[in-house]
C-alpha cells in the first residue's frame, strides 16, 4: 500500500510505522493492499450520578449502541487497529428527575462543569489496555481552554501514543475522590470518554 508520508498525521505515520506489531492476517492484508486507513473515534457515554470509590466505565457485556457507545465487550472492532494521540472528556448534566439519557445530554467541556460540581471535576480517569495501564489523569487536566471537540486543546496530546488492536481488552474507570460520592440531589451527571487517532481497517 503506497502511502506518501509528507501527508499523514503523526498518529497514521506512527501506526505505519507500527505495521510489524500487528497480527500476522492484518500483516497480510496490509502487504496485499487490503487495508484502509482513516481518522477514528471510539467513545463510551455513562451516567455516573451516585458514584463513589472506583466505577468502571466498560463493560464485558457492553454492544455498540448510536449514541452511547462504539466500543462492544471492551474491545474495538474486530479487523481493526488504531494508533491513539488524543483522549478528549466531556461532562454532561441534566437537572435531577429528568429522564434523558446518556445519549441524549448536551456534552460539554470540563470547564464548562467544574463549578457545577467540583467533585466530578475532581475524579481521576484510568484507562487500561490488555490489563496495563496506559493513562491516568484527574478529570479537571482535561479541557484547560474552552474549544470546538474537534480542537487539539479539549483533551489531552498523549506524549506517547498507544497501540491498539482488536485482540486487546480495554477498560475506562473513574476514581471518585476517597470518602466522596457524585451526587444526584440537584442535577444528574454524565461523562463522555474518547479515544482519538488514526485507525486501519480491513476494507
Amino acid at each position: 500500500m503506497a502511502t506518501n508520508t509528507n501527508m499523514l498525521t503523526r498518529a497514521q505515520a506512527l501506526l505505519l510505522a507500527s505495521i510489524a506489531k500487528l497480527s500476522p492476517a492484518m500483516q497480510k492484508d496490509f502487504e496485499g493492499g487490503n487495508l484502509n486507513l482513516s481518522d477514528s473515534v471510539y467513545y463510551k457515554r455513562f451516567e455516573i450520578t451516585g458514584a463513589g470509590g472506583l466505577l468502571d466505565v466498560l463493560y464485558n457485556d457492553d454492544a455498540i449502541k448510536d449514541g452511547y457507545t462504539n466500543i462492544s465487550k471492551q474491545k474495538i472492532k474486530q479487523g481493526c487497529a488504531i494508533m491513539i494521540d488524543r483522549i478528549t472528556v466531556r461532562v454532561g448534566y441534566v437537572a435531577t428527575g429528568g429522564t434523558e439519557t446518556a445519549a441524549e445530554v448536551n456534552y460539554l467541556p470540563v470547564a464548562n462543569i467544574g463549578t457545577v460540581d467540583p467533585i466530578v471535576a475532581a475524579c481521576e480517569l484510568e484507562i487500561d489496555v490488555a490489563q496495563l495501564n496506559i493513562f491516568q489523569a484527574p478529570i479537571n487536566s482535561f479541557c484547560q481552554e474552552s474549544v470546538g471537540i474537534n480542537g487539539e486543546k479539549d483533551g489531552i496530546i498523549l506524549t506517547a501514543p498507544k497501540l491498539i488492536q482488536d485482540s486487546q481488552e480495554m477498560q475506562f474507570r473513574l476514581h471518585v475522590p476517597q470518602g466522596l460520592t457524585i451526587s444526584g440531589t440537584t442535577n444528574r451527571y454524565f461523562i463522555e470518554v474518547a479515544l482519538r487517532g488514526a485507525e486501519i481497517r480491513v476494507k
